[in-house]
């Protein structure tokens, strides 16, 4: 009944966005490496850069979006006096670099894909919905008539379990209208 929601870009996200958790994790673990350097003039430098990273340790668990802000922020951050020398001390311009061409690519992969969804067509899953009711009714009708006309006991089988199904189904949609109506009330108050 559902369309498949695997839409092309989805890959391309999952690889851009795997490539920026590498990134950041990389970035944040080689400043606080670098801290640790005798070199008066990286230690320092890494040492302010750090600060900027380390609020954020763990890019591994969060969503791709979340993941993708996050390293907006940082990147919004990072443009700020003095961190372009500090990154360019210490070769991480490179990185930046690919960190915004990356966010700016999955923002557009996003935009594609939600743009893509919003053409699908809405009322297909509708249409099957009604065709499905008609071959039910017909089916449920013809099983019926012919457990009248000619019962025998996989008829009757048959019957109980379309019963059965059809309570199960029942109690499911009763429940999932419940539960979302709870949910509502939790949330209002």
């Amino acid at each position: 009944m559902k369309e498949n929601m695997a839409y092309t870009e989805t890959p391309e996200i999952q690889r851009l966005v795997g490539a920026q958790r590498k990134l950041m994790t990389y970035l944040r673990d080689s400043c606080r490496g670098i801290q640790k350097m005798p070199i008066p003039e990286y230690r320092d430098a890494a040492r302010q850069l750090y600060p900027q990273m380390a609020p954020n340790t763990r890019f591994d668990r969060l969503p791709q979006m979340q993941l993708v802000t996050v390293i907006e922020a940082i990147l919004v951050r990072l443009a700020d006096d003095p961190y372009p020398q500090l990154l360019e001390r210490l070769s991480f311009s490179d990185v930046v670099e690919e960190l915004t061409k990356n966010n700016a690519s999955i923002h557009q992969l996003v935009h594609s894909r939600s743009s893509s969804r919003s053409r699908r067509p809405v009322d297909m899953a509708q249409k099957a919905r009604i065709r499905l009711i008609q071959l039910y009714d017909y089916l449920s009708t013809r099983i019926w008539a012919l457990s009248i006309i000619h019962p025998t006991p996989q008829l009757d089988k048959l019957i109980s379990n379309l019963n059965a199904n059809a309570d199960a189904t029942r109690t499911a949609y009763n429940r999932r209208v419940a539960q979302s109506k709870r949910a509502r009330k939790k949330k209002e108050q």
